[in-house]
């Protein structure tokens, strides 16, 4: 088995998948190819890395993602080799779905040759394994024609990067359903279009008004929220981040505070502090594990109504913490989060 992952990870896994009998990856030079683009230049790349392999890989397992294993599952196709390898893709996300998330169109003739490969990859694939019905539904969608061998299997949480917050939680959560007061409302997830940031800061201005209207003054502690977004700093709009936030922000009196830097286990733990209501208000999903990682340590949170989230929510559960993804819905239970208190 193969599998292939950023440097900063590469010792730790190496260790690991040595252990199961896997081998990882290496970095690889390119085999530049006249007229080829620079996905199309790594995916080839990887094809004749695991074509020179003296011992053919019995399993490979890569991401949809810029179509890298187009060119490997071609060349098994046509007989070139890796005849008793099977490929398993997960469908993590194309470039093509993020580009649709965002709003964005292909610009450019690599990115036309990217989507070919991937829409290729996850045909040609022995199998196909998705974390949601909701990402092979949207490729199906789209004209995509999928591995005969496509079904979905939940993404699961690495437990033993959650011990150490577990601990710290009494392994039953933070609040989970003690229905303590909110004092900070926090955006959870990469600062971009597709999270719903538009969404956020519009919902969040919109309640405020409602909830100044409907308390006519009394009460202003419950009015007077501190407001944080927190993960990696992106594009908003086809606007950098923080320029986009600062401007949309500028006549608030109390400006939002940006974490941009923290690592994913200090976030978390940044979670886990009492009075925090996470708020995830995508606009588009895959399976996030963002609110997994809520389910998991109890942080209270809401989201946005969505087939990939809906289908981690219990079924007992979607209309205590799930609101339809737009800024009236968001700004109508948002309030209504503040007087009952988080599930």
């Amino acid at each position: 088995m193969t599998c292939m992952l950023g440097d900063a990870e590469f010792r730790e896994a190496k260790i690991k998948l040595s252990i199961m009998g896997a081998t990882l990856a290496p970095r690889l030079q390119h085999q530049t190819v006249a007229g080829c683009g620079w996905q199309c230049n790594h995916g080839y790349s990887i094809m004749r890395w695991l074509l020179e392999q003296a011992q053919p890989f019995d399993v490979v397992h890569m991401h949809d993602y810029l179509g890298y294993g187009y060119f490997p599952m071609l060349a098994k196709r046509q007989g070139l080799g890796m005849q008793g390898t099977q490929f398993v893709v997960t469908a993590h996300g194309t470039m093509a779905w993020a580009l649709y998330a965002n709003g964005k169109w292909m610009h450019k003739p690599d990115d036309i040759e990217t989507v070919y490969m991937e829409r290729q990859m996850v045909r040609l694939t022995d199998y196909l394994v998705s974390p949601s019905q909701y990402m092979l539904q949207w490729m199906l969608e789209e004209g995509w024609n999928l591995a005969p061998n496509a079904y979905v299997h939940p993404n699961m949480l690495p437990s033993h990067k959650l011990g150490i917050l577990h601990e710290k939680t009494d392994g039953g959560g933070v609040m989970g359903s003690s229905r303590m007061g909110v004092s900070e409302v926090v955006f959870f997830g990469r600062i971009e279009t597709r999270k719903g940031v538009p969404l956020f800061m519009q919902g969040v201005e919109m309640a405020r008004t409602m909830m100044i209207q409907e308390q006519d003054g009394a009460h202003m502690d419950r009015i007077v929220f501190n407001v944080t977004l927190l993960g990696r700093l992106d594009y908003v709009n086809h606007v950098m981040a923080k320029r986009w936030l600062d401007e949309r922000a500028s006549k608030w009196p109390l400006p939002p505070k940006v974490m941009s830097s923290l690592s994913r286990d200090d976030a978390l733990r940044y979670l886990t502090q009492e009075g925090r209501l996470v708020v995830i208000p995508s606009a588009v999903e895959n399976s996030p594990y963002t609110v997994l990682e809520c389910l998991e340590l109890g942080i209270p949170f809401i989201a946005s109504d969505l087939i990939g989230i809906r289908e981690l929510i219990h079924d007992d559960h979607p209309d205590h913490v799930l609101f339809k993804p737009n800024p009236n819905t968001f700004s109508s239970f948002l309030p209504k989060v503040f007087r009952d208190g988080p599930m």
